[in-house]
């Protein structure tokens, strides 16, 4: 009798497979099948539940009370209504509301009925912040990036390898920053993030994704439309030493550091400079017309172009490479 091929390498046939029982043969192909569940992309993990600020609080004995101030009050004579409200606290999908309302034993009618009284108290969870990971330029002091990795930790930023490619690259500089400085985060499509300390001030931003968002050569030319003397005026900051970096400092840029991460931003560019008695000073950057960091297809300006290229000839040779010829 011939042998029939395995299913699966995971648990190879014996040679008589008539003695295979129907089990048996199906586990492998179970088993494959499981391997690739972990591969499959997860549902994002964004929950509504009710506010944190409204903890459950027993009234009484039957009463449960959302807060300490006056909240909405319900009665738990009917045996649902505290695991769904417990339920609710921890976090649920909007979607999935009748599912979870089924399992705590609630009626349909009267679970939305609940849910419906607590929709001004349900709060969704905020979108996951872009992961970063820390770099310095001109820096003498490491124990700054330290600081801005642990305060971006506490943030509530995830931490990854330096490049990538999911990541942006949270670049302390000492002195003002400069578009060269940041030209090769470009030429390699990395999403970056300047902070600058500088003298009196410290700089966060622009958050740069390179070819979505405007770049420091857009801030620059930007400002110089604005003041002709600015690139001579900014050029004198570059490098230039802010002296001894305070860690009130860096907890300060990373917090900041950390709003413009945050992955539900609607205002990309947005740049926020820190005076020295803390005040916030916010703009915004756009794309420059004369900039080209929109993508390789952004069309060039009028009067800018050259003449066509001519195409290189071909080189071509009569016989074969010597390595050829010894194949």
């Amino acid at each position: 009798m011939p042998r029939r091929r395995a299913a699966a390498p995971f648990l190879p046939l014996p040679a008589d497979a008539q003695e295979l029982s129907t089990d048996a043969w199906m586990w492998p192909r179970a088993l494959s099948f499981l391997s690739t569940i972990g591969e499959m992309p997860l549902t994002p993990p964004l929950l509504t539940r009710l506010d944190p600020g409204s903890p459950l609080l027993w009234r009484d004995e039957r009463t449960l009370q959302l807060g300490d101030d006056d909240g909405p009050r319900f009665d738990t004579a009917e045996a649902w209504v505290e695991p769904l409200l417990s339920r609710l606290r921890s976090g649920f999908r909007r979607g999935s509301f009748d599912v979870i309302a089924h399992a705590a034993g609630a009626p349909r009618d009267a679970a939305r009925m609940l849910l419906a009284r607590l929709d001004p108290l349900l709060v969704d969870d905020p979108a996951p912040a872009r992961p970063a990971w820390v770099e310095s330029i001109g820096l003498s002091d490491g124990r700054s990036e330290y600081r801005m990795r642990e305060t971006l930790t506490d943030e509530g930023i995830p931490l990854v390898e330096i490049g990538q490619r999911s990541g942006v690259a949270v670049v302390l500089v000492n002195g003002a920053t400069a578009a060269l400085q940041f030209a090769r985060y470009l030429r390699e499509d990395i999403a970056h993030l300047p902070v600058s300390f500088e003298p009196g001030r410290v700089t966060v931003g622009p958050l740069v994704v390179p070819g979505s968002s405007a770049c420091l050569a857009c801030r620059d030319a930007h400002a110089r439309d604005l003041e002709p003397a600015w690139p001579l005026l900014h050029a004198q900051m570059i490098g230039r030493d802010s002296g001894p970096i305070r860690a009130a400092q860096v907890a300060e840029a990373g917090r900041l550091a950390a709003v413009l991460l945050a992955a539900d931003s609607t205002e990309p560019g947005r740049v926020v400079r820190v005076s020295a008695d803390g005040s916030l000073a916010w703009h915004a950057v756009t794309f420059h017309e004369e900039c080209r960091c929109r993508g390789p297809w952004f069309p060039s300006r009028r009067g800018t172009g050259t003449a066509p290229a001519l195409p290189v000839p071909l080189i071509s040779t009569r016989t074969a490479p010597r390595s050829a010829r010894r194949a």
